[in-house]
């Protein structure tokens, strides 16, 4: 895994965004300055800062967050995202079988 050895320090909170579709249901093709950042993202690592805050969602949740949050960083030649806990306004529930 391209994150072994890398965590967030302090409160920040390291996710991935899923890419956006390349075109839409019928066909037509999105060009990349029309496409829309994911506001669904998972979280993969937490910062120590995070213990203790009473955070509604850990590592390996679906959060929901804004299409402009956060700092685009690249771990691995991989594009991640750093965001901060006040950028997170919903976690999604786990889907049950």
């Amino acid at each position: 895994m391209a994150l072994e050895g890398y965590e967030p320090m302090n409160s920040w909170i390291l996710v991935r965004r899923e890419e956006s579709p390349e075109e839409t249901r019928g066909g037509l093709v999105i060009p990349e300055v029309a496409k829309r950042k994911q506001v669904v993202v998972e979280v993969l690592k937490m910062g120590a800062g995070c213990d203790g805050l009473g955070l509604d969602f850990g590592v390996g949740d679906e959060v929901i967050i804004g299409d402009f949050d956060g700092t685009e960083v690249v771990i691995g030649g991989e594009p991640y995202t750093m965001i901060q806990p006040g950028n997170v306004m919903a976690a999604l529930e786990p889907e049950s079988c």
